[in-house]
């Protein structure tokens, strides 16, 4: 079996404390359908990280790390394993985005207004 792609995109779902903490995507891939078996997900080639070399890189976010890690799950239904490939894509956001777009905009804001709005 080989290499398969896949493109993924991450809604405004990102919430945290603090905007430049970090944020984990988990993606899991494993069969429903075929135990282990019938069906054996494996890293490639004991891989263990996510290939990011045709990850397209954003200004707002910096991939930090991609760790990739295979399991057998054994369900209490089931006696057969069931392989499971988990992959945690961990971003951060730039500061430099953050400072640009939401610091910047409104402090420049603030300083017109009080501009315009004091007494001469």
């Amino acid at each position: 079996m080989g290499k398969f792609s896949l493109k993924a995109a991450q809604g405004q779902g990102f919430h945290s404390a603090f905007v430049l903490s970090c944020q984990i995507c988990v993606l899991k891939f494993a069969s429903w359908a075929y135990d282990g078996n019938k069906l054996d997900l494996d890293l490639y080639e004991g891989m263990k990280e996510m290939d990011v070399s045709e990850y397209r890189s954003m200004t707002e976010w910096t991939v930090k790390n991609v760790p990739a890690v295979y399991t057998r799950v054994h369900y209490p239904c089931c006696e057969e394993p069931y392989p499971r490939l988990t992959f945690y894509l961990e971003i951060q956001r730039e500061p430099s985005f953050f400072i640009v777009k939401c610091i910047i905009p409104p402090a420049h804001l603030s300083f017109v207004w009080l501009h315009l709005h004091s007494p001469s």
